[in-house]
């Protein structure tokens, strides 16, 4: 779960703002980080996503003779479809499935993900 800030521009759209962090230890440490901007359509409570943004990222690979290190640019894209339960006029907890693709040294990841989140 990312935290985001949107702002709406108009009645049913919303621009913002979520930084992305990710780190998974198993036979190698990968973390990277980031920000991406988003925009929202709001028909009533049900919504559609769309997000870009870029990071950077590391990769350490450890073996009984030595240690490998990769720095790399990351991009993300994803796609969504959401509904927003709004507690305020202004705060919604959202609740989504997107797919999510995410690009680095050369790799691509495409994910079905279901999430949820604070607006």
């Amino acid at each position: 779960m990312n935290p985001s800030v949107g702002y709406f521009i108009s009645d049913k759209f919303v621009l913002g703002l979520s930084p992305f962090f990710n780190y998974k230890k198993m036979t190698f440490n990968y973390s990277d980080l980031g920000m991406s901007g988003f925009g929202r359509l709001y028909f009533q409570n049900i919504f559609l996503h769309g997000a870009f943004g870029l990071g950077y990222g590391k990769e350490t690979l450890t073996t009984v003779n030595s240690t490998t290190t990769y720095s790399y640019a990351t991009g993300l894209f994803e796609l969504g479809i959401g509904y927003a339960l709004f507690i305020t006029d202004n705060t919604s907890f959202d609740i989504m499935i997107k797919l999510r693709s995410n690009s680095k040294v050369g790799i691509n990841n495409s994910d079905l993900l279901f999430g949820n989140g604070y607006l």
